[in-house]
Parts: C-alpha cells; structure tokens; sequence
C-alpha cells in the first residue's frame, strides 16, 4: 500500500483531476482519475473499476488479456492531502520522502541489475 500511495501522489502531481479514465472491462464506466482503480502490472495501460476487477479474478470478463493471475495494484482514491504536497515529494508510509528516494527504494526492492 505504500507504493500505491507514492504512486497516487504521482498521478496527482502529473494529470488534471478532472482528466477521466475509461474501465477496461465491459461495464464503459469512466470516472475521474483521482477516484478509486485497479491498475493491471502484467498488462500496459489496463485499468478497471471494482465490480470489472472482481469479474477478473471471477473468470467472468468476456474479452480481457487480463486474468486472475495478473498482479494488480490498487489504487486508492486520492485524497486532498496528496495536493497538499511539496513539489517532488511523495507519502511513503508515515513519512514524506523525494521523488528520488522512493525510486532508489523501489529499485532494492524490485530491480535487480545483472542476473
């Protein structure tokens, strides 16, 4: 959950938050970015809504490239503190850290250079 909180810093810093996003399920809902989703990590650009996830992990979406397998992360809905943040700065758990710090953090966390 912490990275998903870094991550929806991002998103706040980066797009307008009247910028929608559609589902890509088969419910056509878009909705505001800084509302709620589900963001695929085995497929690019696939993100769904609450009720289209859980027909993920049901087997129940049609014609989705996603399936049960796939890792998801959860973004959660952004909340008015995030706005709030200095230029370049992102929550990390209790603390507020540099955009730079988090990226060195994930990359000891999920990078590995060489083998």
């Amino acid at each position: 959950m912490t990275n998903a909180l870094a991550t929806r810093a991002l998103v706040a810093l980066r797009f307008d938050e009247e910028q929608r996003i559609g589902c890509d399920g088969d419910c056509n809902r878009t909705w505001p970015i800084s509302e709620e989703m589900q963001w695929c990590q085995d497929c690019i650009h696939a993100h769904f809504d609450e009720e289209c996830s859980q027909k993920i992990q049901q087997n129940a979406l049609p014609f989705s490239v996603c399936n049960k397998t796939h890792q998801f992360l959860h973004a959660p809905r952004m909340d008015e503190s995030l706005k709030s943040l200095p230029q370049g700065m992102v929550p990390f758990g209790d603390e507020v850290i540099s955009f730079e710090d988090w990226l060195g953090r994930i990359g000891k966390d999920y990078v590995r250079l060489g083998n």
